[in-house]
Order: structure tokens, then C-alpha cells, then sequence
């Protein structure tokens, strides 16, 4: 009995239809994982009123942590990536470590909404290193909103040299902090490029044969929690434990509880 053959072309034609099935799907989770990433950052914010932002980074991270250890082992998966993987999930961790870092950061010294507003160019980036780094291609239209993007963010930083002082007492208590606005921005820009650059190296993990959601969540988890000791080493991040609220340190744990649902279905969308 002759055996059939499959044609190679048919092959790459139904995983090409597979992948546009799943778009819709990885659309609605990447935008579950926005709003839990909103309900983070005003968390942050709270927080911010009493701990510093490496304190922050530490407490929402020994919460995310945990729970994401609980999820890896519900999916019964190896904490340990193959060899082949180490690579780019260690990319995947130093570039989600930067990117919360600096998100946080700025959540905690300026406005929570201008602080999303600066960080929401991350598909930018995104779209930039992707085609840099894996050849994926970029349309006319992500290269005309680049510019676009950009000025908006010199609109939302406002810096002094080129708007002048604050004109007004609102204008006054959001910039009324000891870090410098256009500094402020700065940060939260490069953390969104960092953070566009985070979907890129979970494409580079899937291209070489995937880990599930929860190993690559927990990964960054664990990484985020070693590496932010050394944070409260950093000028202005001097730990104060004593004195603080339940506010406060409920909406640093609160921080790290919604980063659970928000990693992995981010993670699961790409």
C-alpha cells in the first residue's frame, strides 16, 4: 500500500492558518494583561507613598514569585529550561527585570497615567527590535508611528527647556518631586524599549521549541526577586521598614498578586 505523503507547502499553509486562528486569542489576552498592568501600576503608586521603588520591586516580587511557583507546579513543569533555552530566556528575564524596575520607577515619582502614556510605546520598540533581531517584518505604518510616539512623549514630559516652568498649581504638584521630570520620562522610556524588547525574546524562546507560560513567568520572577536586594543598594532606595501602613504595604503586595494573571497571559498571548 503506497503510504501518502505530506506536501511541504501544505505543511507551512496550515501552520500559517493556525497562527492567524490564535491572533484574536493572543489580542484578548495581551489586553487582560494590560489591565491587570494598570491595576499594578496604581498599586504602585500607593505604595510608593511610603516604600521606595526597590522595596517595591522586592516585596511585589517575593509575592509574584510564590505565586508563580504555585502555577508552574499545578502545570507540572521543570523549573530548569533545557540548554538550548538558556539563552534567550536569560535575555527574557534581564529585559523584563529592567523593564518593571523602570516602570515602577516611574509610576512611584510621576503620574500614573503619564507614566502608562510614556510606557505604552513599547509595541514600537517591539516592532523595531523584532524585525532587527528576527527578521520579522515591519509595515510602513509601524515606521510612520515611531516618530509619532515620540513626540508624544516629549509632550508628556514636558521638559523645562523647551515649555518652561509650570504655569499653574496643577501643572506645579505633578512635577512638585525631587527627580526631575524629563529624567523621570527617560526612565520609562528606556524601560518600554526594554519591555518591547521582553515579546521579542519570548518569540526567540517559541522559535526554538517553547516552554510553557508558567516556567517562562517564573523564571523572571525568580531573577526579578534575587537581583532586588542589590537594588536598595542604589542612591534613594534605602529601605525603611519600620512605621509603614497597611496601605502601603498591602498595595505592594497587591502589586505582586495581579503580576501573576498579568505574566502569564502575556507570556501565553505572544
Amino acid at each position: 500500500m503506497a503510504e501518502s505523503k505530506v506536501c511541504p507547502s501544505s505543511e507551512a499553509t496550515s501552520k500559517e492558518e493556525e497562527e492567524q486562528r490564535r491572533i484574536p486569542l493572543g489580542i484578548a489576552m495581551a489586553t487582560a494583561s494590560g489591565l491587570f498592568f494598570a491595576c499594578m501600576s496604581v498599586c504602585v503608586r500607593i505604595a510608593s507613598a511610603e516604600l521606595t521603588s526597590a522595596q517595591i520591586v522586592l516585596v511585589s516580587g517575593l509575592v509574584r514569585w510564590a505565586g508563580l511557583a504555585v502555577a508552574l507546579g499545578l502545570a507540572k513543569e521543570h523549573p530548569l529550561p533545557p540548554r538550548h533555552l538558556r539563552a534567550p530566556l536569560l535575555a527574557r528575564c534581564l529585559t523584563g527585570i529592567v523593564s518593571f524596575c523602570s516602570v515602577t520607577f516611574g509610576c512611584a515619582h510621576m503620574p500614573v497615567g503619564d507614566a502608562i502614556s510614556i510606557f505604552m510605546t513599547e509595541p514600537i520598540w517591539a516592532s523595531l527590535v523584532s524585525y532587527l533581531l528576527l527578521k520579522e517584518r515591519m509595515t510602513k505604518l509601524d515606521l510612520a508611528l515611531m516618530p509619532i510616539c515620540l513626540v508624544s512623549v516629549v509632550l508628556v514630559a514636558r521638559p523645562t527647556f523647551l515649555f518652561g516652568p509650570p504655569t499653574s498649581d496643577a501643572e506645579a504638584a505633578a512635577t512638585d518631586d525631587p527627580v526631575p521630570r524629563a529624567v523621570v520620562s527617560l526612565v520609562v522610556l528606556v524601560g518600554a524599549a526594554f519591555g518591547g524588547t521582553v515579546g521579542v525574546t519570548v518569540r526567540w524562546i517559541k522559535r526554538r521549541g517553547g516552554l510553557h507560560p508558567a516556567a517562562i513567568a517564573h523564571a523572571f520572577a525568580a531573577s526579578q526577586t534575587l537581583l532586588a536586594p542589590a537594588l536598595l543598594l542604589l542612591p534613594g532606595q534605602a529601605p525603611v521598614w519600620r512605621g509603614l501602613s497597611v496601605r502601603a504595604v498591602g498595595a505592594a503586595v497587591g502589586v505582586g498578586l495581579l503580576a501573576v494573571p498579568n505574566q502569564l497571559l502575556f507570556t501565553a498571548g505572544l
